[in-house]
């Protein structure tokens, strides 16, 4: 049963963390002259959003801040 279950999570698209859309598995350079790596990651075809293991181990080590700061916040009309 549990076979079953992994081959259907399996043929199940990746969604992106960012906006759930659709990730697609594409291989990218790393741009410097001198070593010109390759690697893996995913891309994300709605927002461009670029995850690779690197990018990952990144955001897992980065602590959430306890006072985000919004882009906007709701504010509250009294009259």
């Amino acid at each position: 049963m549990a076979s079953s279950q992994s081959r259907a999570n399996a043929s199940e698209p990746e969604r992106c963390p960012r906006c759930a859309g659709l990730m697609v598995r594409e291989q990218f350079y790393d741009g410097n002259i001198m070593s010109c790596e390759e690697f893996w990651g995913t891309r994300c075809l709605a927002c461009g959003d670029i995850v690779d293991p690197l990018i990952i181990a990144h955001r897992r080590a980065r602590p959430t801040p306890i006072n985000s700061h919004r882009r906007w916040s709701p504010r509250l009309l009294v009259r």
